[in-house]
């Protein structure tokens, strides 16, 4: 049980290390909060067809500039870690890759979240399409979407970390491994816009799960090998 506190403690202080950084430094947030909403704006303000296929295609759209501004997000806290030390420090404490790929899962998988929390009501506002019907559902299809990417956008990100030219790679390697991610969040928020949401959100759910599963585990096994230079 003691091993497990301290574990747990460790985790803790690693998300707590990279929220104070980002509340005092604030070169993460404010950057991946203009993009998101530039956007949405730019998206939902285009939607000007009629409302069966804005229903069809504001799911789709709507992961599709979240998960821009992610990659921004996770590619500028990785820049950060490397810019201050904090990446070399890290790998020379006793701390196992495993418990930090999963504090910056975490870190990641919250600083999109409350990015999500401003642009969605705005998307759904701008582009008049309305998804809260089912808020349970709504936040199950959220959780697992951003689970899915913070897992793989962090292992990534922890790859590439020592390269120049990594914005440009991120972006790259993660499109099409997120094209899942993707696709089953974009369907399931597509089917909520029913009032009786059909079977396709129960199917895109799934999908979010199998995936988001299959990265996370992926990225505990294997960011030990990121973590080396």
């Amino acid at each position: 049980m003691s091993s497990l506190s301290a574990w747990c403690g460790t985790f803790v202080w690693l998300i707590h290390k990279d929220i104070v950084r980002e509340l005092r430094a604030r070169r993460i947030l404010p950057v991946t909060l203009l993009l998101g909403i530039s956007l949405i704006l730019l998206l939902a303000l285009r939607l000007d067809i009629a409302l069966d296929a804005r229903l069809h295609v504001s799911g789709g759209l709507f992961w599709a500039a979240s998960f821009f501004a992610g990659a921004l997000l996770v590619e500028r806290s990785f820049a950060a870690e490397r810019e201050e030390g904090c990446w070399r420090a890290m790998r020379l404490m006793p701390i196992t890759p495993a418990t930090i790929y999963l504090a910056k899962l975490a870190f990641h998988f919250l600083a999109l979240l409350g990015l999500q929390l401003v642009i969605l009501p705005c998307f759904a506002l701008l582009a008049d399409v309305s998804w809260m019907a089912n808020p349970g559902k709504l936040a199950a299809v959220v959780v697992l979407a951003n689970l899915g990417f913070a897992s793989i956008g962090t292992i990534l990100g922890g790859m590439l970390c020592s390269l120049r030219q990594r914005s440009q790679m991120l972006m790259i390697l993660l499109l099409p491994l997120v094209v899942p991610v993707a696709l089953g969040a974009g369907a399931a928020t597509t089917a909520l816009a029913d009032a009786q949401p059909d079977p396709e959100w129960l199917l895109g759910l799934q999908l979010l799960g199998l995936f988001a599963g299959l990265y996370a585990a992926a990225g505990a096994l294997l960011f030990e090998y990121a973590m080396e230079e």
